[in-house]
């Protein structure tokens, strides 16, 4: 076992990119290291890519013992970095990389340095070898001041190559032991707020504001981050930075000596910024260059912004790089103001102030996404621009061929019939361009309901809900076993209802997936006959789709109907929420009644990933066949809303029941074990019992539970 003062291990976090690690372990054999041996661990989380494990079994590593944990099960992002972590209780202390980072060849030499550097200090809680020039709170452009060292301090968590001790990681182990949870009374910034409760480095981050500690910044970064597409999203390029190529002794400076020192909003603490700027003493202020810092999480009674203000106490200019230059050098100006918090007229910062040295960031990463969006309006309408062109052209020579024989009056005629077409063509552009931003706001929706011609009468409720939503565009194919004769079908009133005739249930589903595959189809509804579509479900689905990148297809509590009508909703969502493990465990008749009927709705990508149609072969339990491959495509998520509400219940046919049964011939089964365990610690998980709960969650795979708070009238995420 290593103690904390020799060589420290090197770890690397992998998934399923054997491409990502080959790459990594080729650079770190390259880099220089001391004569003792340096210990090599791979850490790799389980997946489907067995590669990978090969990748970790070929590589020679020359400079000390490789080690190899497979893991049995897959943790995820969040538990995986937690156990590489843990290896410092036995190495003493390691360098962590995921396998998306290339080091420096000087990287290890500074990590030891600055380990025996810091180790005597309590407040340090961890040392990074990347150092940030894009600042992930608005990815815009970042430089810490150059005080003199090579080193500046932060509240932020490194993850793209970070080193840390036994007693640095066991503190942060025990905080988080204590506090697993974001409390709503915590301080966060405003940038974390839409990270999962699955990262590490959020609550990192937590630990760090809350214990008054930090992190270790180099200068000169000896690491750079390819951000290559895996488990979490990917900017390729943002964080790409340039790496050290050669070596020296390193100037480290205490962290009270330090004048370079940064909160977890990327901005400088106002008793650092008084070391230089010693005018600023007597003011309590916080620093808000970036106008990023709400409002509502400022504690101080003077804010130093960029946001618009009056009366402000000193005022300075931007035309230095970083924007603090121009405070720490007293450049006056009118841009950044120190003010009364009182004094703030607006939390947005002024489009033309010249802040960031370069183009917005996001322009340069969102640029490929216009220009396919301008490219898709152009290719829907430009054969209506292009009538319009022949239209105009042809009335053009018209006009010319009359222009030899006219006289001036000719001629101003001739002028005003140019504009009148150019306003025309100005005008189809602008209604085009409406058009397209209006499909923008409103995906549509496709609905499906299949009924037999027997109970069509059972599927009128069920169109009849569609008709009533407050959503502009829906198409809902209602498709019917059997023949029109005799039927009275319901009128559209302003949604797009249609009416299809099969001759048997195997055309009937074919029907169904030509529907769903149509070019202008966004999320799609499986619609059983009797289950209807409660008042702004259809909105509801929309907010939560456009809200949450992630969620790719949903489901509501289930709510009955009595007789008279009247809901008869379920109490508890914990009830209702269902993972592959649950889906194929589950009776035909259960996933009809407390799934199905739930009015399942998805985006089109996924059902396009499950195979974009019907199984043939399976036409009584297309659907269930259909749900089965979305499970192990993507989570199911559970609203704890109510979306739908059925009146029948359902009772499956013979051949409906003999399809399912060798439909679950393919269902993966767990083994008793697992399903004992998980049955047992149930009722821990459904009233949430802390720790407890964990036992039955680890035996299932569940997202989060998507809630809706009142108070600020929005939807979140929610482990229980």
């Amino acid at each position: 076992m290593n103690g904390e003062k020799n060589s420290p291990a090197i770890v690397i976090a992998v998934y399923n990119r054997d491409y990502a690690l080959r790459r990594l372990l080729e650079n770190l054999e390259k880099a220089i290291y001391p004569d003792t041996p340096v210990p090599l661990v791979i850490s790799i989380d389980k997946s489907e890519n067995e590669s990978v494990h090969k990748t970790a079994l070929d590589f020679h590593w020359s400079h000390g013992e490789k080690s190899i944990i497979r893991h049995e099960r897959h943790l995820g992002l969040k538990q995986h970095i937690l156990s590489c972590g843990d290896l410092t209780q036995h190495y003493g202390s390691i360098i962590l990389f995921e396998d998306d980072i290339y080091a420096s060849g000087y990287f290890y030499d500074y990590a030891v340095q600055a380990l025996r550097f810091y180790a005597g200090d309590a407040r340090i809680a961890g040392i990074s070898l990347y150092g940030y020039d894009i600042a992930e709170n608005g990815f815009g452009p970042f430089a810490a001041i150059d005080d003199g060292y090579d080193v500046y301090f932060m509240q932020v968590a490194s993850s793209w190559g970070q080193a840390w001790t036994k007693a640095q990681w066991q503190s942060f182990r025990k905080w988080l032991e204590e506090n697993p949870e974001v409390k709503r009374e915590e301080f966060l910034p405003a940038y974390l707020s839409n990270w999962t409760e699955y990262s590490w480095k959020k609550h990192f981050v937590r630990y760090l504001h809350a214990s008054n500690k930090f992190f270790v910044f180099p200068h000169r970064s000896f690491t750079t981050n390819f951000d290559d597409p895996g488990a979490t999203a990917s900017r390729k390029g943002l964080f790409q930075v340039p790496i050290a190529e050669g070596g020296n002794g390193y100037k480290f400076s205490e962290l009270d000596d330090s004048k370079s020192v940064y909160d977890a909003n990327f901005e400088m603490r106002a008793d650092c910024l008084k070391k230089w700027c010693p005018f600023l003493n007597p003011f309590d202020f916080t620093v808000d260059l970036y106008g990023t810092v709400p409002l509502a999480d400022c504690t101080t009674p003077h804010l130093l912004t960029v946001k618009e203000a009056k009366d402000e106490i000193f005022a300075f200019s931007m035309e230095m790089f970083p924007p603090l230059l121009n405070v720490i050098n007293n450049l006056r100006g009118e841009q950044i103001k120190l003010v009364k918090k009182e004094n703030i007229l607006s939390e947005k910062v002024s489009a033309d102030i010249s802040y960031y040295k370069y183009k917005p960031v996001s322009e340069i990463i969102f640029q490929e996404e216009l220009v396919q969006r301008v490219e898709k309006v152009y290719a829907n309408y430009s054969h209506k621009i292009d009538a319009l062109h022949k239209s105009y052209t042809e009335k053009l020579e018209r006009l010319h061929s009359q222009i030899r024989i006219l006289d001036e009056n000719y001629h101003r005629q001739i002028s005003s019939l140019h504009e009148e077409y150019a306003l025309k063509m100005k005008s189809a552009v602008d209604a085009a361009l409406k058009d397209y931003q209006f499909k923008l706001d409103y995906p549509q929706f496709a609905l499906v309901t299949i009924v037999k011609r027997e109970n069509f009468e059972s599927a009128v409720p069920t169109v009849q809900s569609v008709q009533q939503q407050d959503y502009p565009r829906i198409s809902h194919r209602v498709i019917v076993i059997g023949d029109a004769l005799g039927l009275k079908l319901p009128e559209s009133t302003g949604t797009k209802l249609s009416f299809q005739f099969s001759n048997n249930i195997t055309e009937a589903i074919e029907l169904a997936g030509l529907h769903y595959n149509h070019h202008e189809s966004d999320y799609h509804c499986w619609l059983e006959p009797g289950t209807i579509l409660l008042p702004k479900a259809l909105m509801t689905v929309r907010d939560i789709f456009t809200r949450f990148a992630e969620v790719n297809w949903i489901k509501g509590l289930p709510v009955k109907l009595d007789g008279e009508g009247k809901y008869i909703p379920f109490i508890n969502g914990v009830d209702f929420r269902w993972d592959k493990n649950r889906f194929h465990e589950s009776t035909l008749p259960e996933i009809g009644n407390l799934f199905s009927r739930c009015g399942i709705l998805w985006k089109k990508h996924l059902w396009q990933k499950a195979g974009g149609g019907f199984n043939r072969q399976l036409p009584h339990v297309s659907d269930v066949e259909v749900f089965s491959k979305m499970f192990s495509c993507d989570y199911l998520y559970v609203v704890i809303s109510y979306l739908t509400a059925s009146r029948f219940d359902y009772i499956p046919s013979e051949n409906a029941r003999q399809e399912f049964n060798e439909l679950k011939k393919v269902f993966q089964k767990r083994n008793t074990m697992q399903k004992l365990l998980s049955a047992a610690f149930y009722p821990f998980f459904k009233r949430d019992i802390p720790l407890l709960r964990a036992i039955h969650k680890s035996r299932n795979d569940y997202p989060p539970l998507i809630r809706f708070d009142y108070n600020s009238q929005s939807f979140y995420l929610s482990p229980y």
